[in-house]
């Protein structure tokens, strides 16, 4: 599963929160005594407007959901020029 936030306070705001640590809690009891289920995370912080999705033949979805995309032309033909334009 992927998740994507829009800050980095309401990611922490929600695992501290009522409803993911009763989950949390559920989750370990379950599995305590089952080495066959792992789970992990991993999160990352990305500078504001500073990133890139492609879509070619694709519906829209995930980071294109939060900005719409860029149409490719002679001035956005690399990612360096579509990065800049942010």
């Amino acid at each position: 599963m992927i998740q994507y936030w829009r800050s980095s306070e309401e990611l922490i705001s929600y695992a501290k929160g009522t409803l993911h640590l009763k989950a949390w809690k559920k989750f370990n009891q379950v599995t305590r005594n089952n080495s066959a289920v792992g789970i992990y995370h991993e999160t990352y912080i990305v500078a504001k407007e500073k990133y890139e999705n492609v879509y070619v033949n694709m519906p829209l979805f995930g980071l294109s959901k939060v900005k719409p995309p860029v149409e490719i032309n002679s001035t956005t033909t690399t990612s360096k020029k579509r990065l800049k334009q942010v």
